[in-house]
C-alpha cells in the first residue's frame, strides 16, 4: 500500500513539474513571438507554425501557414519593423498536448489601447507547436 501510495504521489508531483515547465516554455514563446518579434526568423517562425496554423486578425481576415510565412518574409526582406509590444495577463491552460494561451496586449507607442489573443498549441516531437491565433480589441 506504500507503495502505491508513492507512487501516485510520484506521479502527481511529475505532472505538476511538466505543468509548470511547460507553462514557462508557452510564456517564453509568447514573449519571444510577440514582443520580440524582431529577432525571430523565418526559420524559426516556420518551426512554431504547425502546418495547420491558421490566424484570424481583427477584422476577420484569415491567413493559413503558408500565407503567414509569406506576409513575415516580405516584411523582412522590405525592413519594415514590428510596432513593440507589451504582453499581459497571460492565463495558460495545458492540458495534456494541447494549451491555450489567453492574454493582452498594448503597443508601445499608444498603451491606451488593448488587444486582445487567444493561441491554441498542440505539443509533439517538435514541441510547442501554434495551430491558430486569434486577434481582437479588448
Amino acid at each position: 500500500m506504500k507503495t502505491l501510495v508513492a507512487l501516485f504521489l510520484s506521479l502527481a508531483l511529475s505532472a505538476s513539474v511538466s505543468a509548470r515547465t511547460d507553462d514557462g516554455d508557452l510564456k517564453a514563446i509568447e514573449h519571444a513571438f510577440r514582443e520580440d518579434v524582431e529577432h525571430v526568423t523565418l526559420s524559426q517562425l516556420t518551426d512554431l507554425l504547425a502546418d495547420e496554423y491558421v490566424s484570424t486578425d481583427q477584422q476577420g481576415n484569415k491567413a493559413d501557414k503558408a500565407e503567414t510565412l509569406k506576409l513575415f518574409k516580405n516584411a523582412k526582406e522590405k525592413g519594415i519593423t514590428f510596432p513593440p509590444v507589451k504582453l499581459k495577463d497571460l492565463q495558460i491552460t495545458v492540458t495534456g498536448s494541447t494549451a491555450v494561451v489567453v492574454g493582452a496586449y498594448t503597443l508601445n507607442s499608444d498603451a491606451t489601447a488593448e488587444h486582445a489573443f487567444t493561441d491554441a498549441f498542440k505539443k509533439n516531437q517538435k514541441g510547442w507547436q501554434l495551430v491558430s491565433s486569434k486577434e481582437g480589441l479588448k
